[in-house]
């Protein structure tokens, strides 16, 4: 895998997502939207690149007390591979857990 250039742009997301209550403390969700990234052109003067493509999402929400919320996120980012960062031989995708606790 070639390592990525720091200088090329980490894609962006912006989605929206629909939760259904099964149980009680579980809530599931599905969501899409729009993945995005800046290309910088490589010119002196020329304005930078918005390239866009399709997110797409799902996880869940876990209520793990009254006050605290277990979150698991999976999401698939579709962008054409010169719009990709590092190894354009891999979509990017992501995984995230977090933990809300309210006070």
């Amino acid at each position: 895998m070639a390592p990525a250039d720091v200088k090329d742009p980490e894609p962006g997301v912006i989605t929206a997502k629909y939760g259904f209550r099964i149980a009680r403390d579980f809530m599931p969700y599905v969501g899409t939207g729009v993945a995005y990234t800046f290309q910088p052109d490589l010119k002196t003067g020329d304005i930078a690149k918005i390239k866009t493509g399709v997110a797409a999402q799902l996880g869940f929400n876990y209520l793990l007390g009254t006050n605290t919320t277990l979150k698991l996120d999976y999401k698939y980012l579709s962008l054409s591979p010169e719009q990709q960062r590092g190894d354009s031989s891999t979509t990017p995708q992501s995984f995230g857990i977090g933990l809300d606790i309210k006070f």
